[in-house]
């Protein structure tokens, strides 16, 4: 989900190489800590997703699109179904608007309330976003 860490050099533009961990290897933006994409499987990975995973190791992400449908993002723990992954967040709200953030919103909303509370489309120029 959203590909491989990219630093920012001295100027603020991406560089061209993404960021490595520890084990000189690139790494996803977003981790899950549990789910299906436990990498301990049989060699040439699970038959639902484009990508293999390694077996009981840390996929090398440098030649993989990290960004295609097909990417199997990794998870540290085995499980069925992943309890908590980097969609879900807690949103904590006060001010203008901050009553439209209640109970479980979609990740789109969250950029709309916003935008509406801060009149920023208006601010902008820009026509506003109903």
């Amino acid at each position: 989900m959203l590909g491989k860490v990219i630093s920012n050099d001295a100027l603020g533009n991406p560089k061209a190489t993404p960021e490595l961990a520890n084990d000189k290897l690139p790494y996803a933006t977003l981790g899950y800590n549990n789910g299906l994409g436990y990498a301990n499987l049989a060699v040439g990975g699970d038959p639902r997703y484009f990508e293999p995973s390694a077996a009981g190791t840390r996929t090398d992400l440098t030649d993989i699109n990290t960004e295609s449908h097909g990417f199997h993002q990794e998870a540290l723990v085995p499980l069925h179904y992943e309890t908590h992954s980097a969609e879900d967040v807690a949103i904590y709200a006060s001010g203008p608007g901050a009553s439209l953030f209640q109970g479980t919103v979609e990740q789109n909303v969250i950029f709309h309330v916003m935008n509406k509370a801060g009149r920023l489309s208006i601010r902008s120029g820009l026509a506003p976003i109903k």
